[in-house]
């Protein structure tokens, strides 16, 4: 019998498929370094003021424009380029600027980080006078009550500012500054308590750090609490 003249084709089967013909990498027909293109204001120069390169001589142009309202949950700073398809990285609560913004927030962060002290240097702890035993017991349980409500504020701020919108990253950096002195704050009234041989005193009752732990109103009203009704009274005694 006639052998077939060439090779025999072999047909597809659910066992040998039939091979796809290979496509191009998508990757390898862009244009190098194209992600270099991705931006929304080039050209943008900041000039230095008078105090450096602030937060505020960055706020130009469109790196300046805050917006009434945000809905971007990612963490992208306001001003760059989004890549379309990128996951929400939180749920934000506080989205409005009328709900948080400040207009010298720019300036309280300068100042707050151009004027920081350390208590544990700043204050003169070896010049420290011996008190009578009832004032060093006075002094023992005021140093604790402001402790307690500098670790307070620390939780209070901590848990609101990851319920705001990055496009208000300037609020957002200078309560990260409160948030840091509130801690400067806790250490060094335990420091004052412990340093004349005394201790730390009796735990408050804590009714106004319940209510500004609890407070779920908003941001408004929580710092109308932790500045107005505490704050006040917190400075008087300072």
């Amino acid at each position: 019998m006639a052998q077939p003249e060439g090779p025999v084709e072999e047909k597809s089967s659910p066992d040998r498929p039939e091979e796809e013909p290979e496509q191009p990498n998508p990757a390898a027909q862009l244009e190098p370094l194209a992600w270099m293109k991705d931006c929304l204001a080039w050209g943008t120069r900041a000039q230095p003021g008078k105090h450096g390169m602030t937060m505020r001589a960055i706020n130009i142009g469109l790196y300046g424009e805050v917006p009434e309202e945000s809905r971007d949950m990612s963490r992208r700073p306001r001003g760059a380029f989004p890549i379309p398809g990128v996951p929400a990285t939180d749920l934000y609560s506080v989205n409005r600027k009328e709900e948080l913004w400040s207009d010298n927030a720019v300036d309280l962060y300068e100042e707050a980080v151009q004027r920081r002290w350390a208590a544990h240097i700043d204050v003169p702890w070896d010049d420290l006078e011996p008190l009578p035993g009832e004032a060093e017991l006075a002094m023992r349980q005021l140093c604790t009550e402001l402790a307690q409500q500098a670790s307070t504020e620390t939780d209070v701020i901590g848990q609101w500012l990851h319920r705001m919108n990055y496009a208000y990253h300037e609020v957002k950096a200078f309560l990260a500054t409160e948030l840091f002195d509130s801690g400067r704050h806790y250490t060094a009234f335990r420091r004052r308590a412990l340093v004349n041989g005394g201790s730390l005193g009796l735990e408050s009752p804590g009714h106004i750090n319940r209510r500004l732990l609890e407070s779920r109103a908003g941001w408004t009203e929580t710092a109308l609490y932790l500045y107005i009704l505490r704050g006040t009274l917190t400075l008087l005694i300072y």
